[in-house]
């Protein structure tokens, strides 16, 4: 059975999309720790209408990042699909990794998001404002005790407060992944 294309945003406005976004949840990928907490990207539009990216997490108590440069894949299109490449490893600029960045979902305010490529191997829920975390999720943690989801694959991002600004709270704030699924494929369709 031929899986269906997905469907992704159409218009993307990209100087709305800039700023830095924080991971909430992903699928397990290679090129990210599996132990990484605090994971943001933040991304600034270059005046060749490329945007500059840099992907930042801590794993074991160090900082690791990559920087690299997002396009449309095709500049004539009004879907977002982007093309993201880095150079592995950074210090030798020579050796091009490009992947598939595509916008699956965004809301009209440009809280949050869904990231996908069409592989469907990559998954990223990211949120623009940090502080929307405990807003957004707390209804959805109320909505999997009475459904009782379950959800593969879906890899938890743990916040911490150790040395993280954008957290407040002293306590550590971890979203399950069946949470997230009731959330992004249950409730904001309706």
């Amino acid at each position: 059975m031929a899986k269906k294309e997905m469907d992704v945003v159409k218009g993307l406005d990209l100087q709305r999309y800039m700023g830095r976004w924080y991971e909430i949840a992903s699928f397990p990928s290679r090129f990210q720790p599996k132990d990484g907490i605090n994971t943001r990207a933040t991304y600034t539009l270059n005046s060749d209408v490329t945007v500059h990216v840099l992907n930042e997490t801590w794993s074991g108590g160090k900082r690791g990042y990559i920087e690299g440069t997002a396009y449309k894949a095709d500049p004539k299109s009004d879907e977002a699909k982007l093309k993201v490449k880095f150079y592995v490893p950074p210090f030798l600029p020579i050796i091009p990794v490009v992947g598939d960045y595509w916008v699956l979902y965004i809301d009209d305010d440009y809280r949050y998001a869904l990231i996908g490529q069409p592989s469907r191997n990559y998954l990223w829920v990211c949120l623009w404002f940090s502080f929307l975390l405990l807003i957004l999720f707390s209804g959805c943690v109320f909505m999997v005790d009475l459904c009782m989801f379950l959800v593969l694959s879906f890899l938890d991002s743990v916040w911490k407060e150790r040395k993280c600004k954008y957290m407040h709270s002293t306590n550590t704030f971890k979203i399950q992944g069946f949470a997230l699924y009731m959330f992004v494929f249950v409730l904001l369709p309706s």
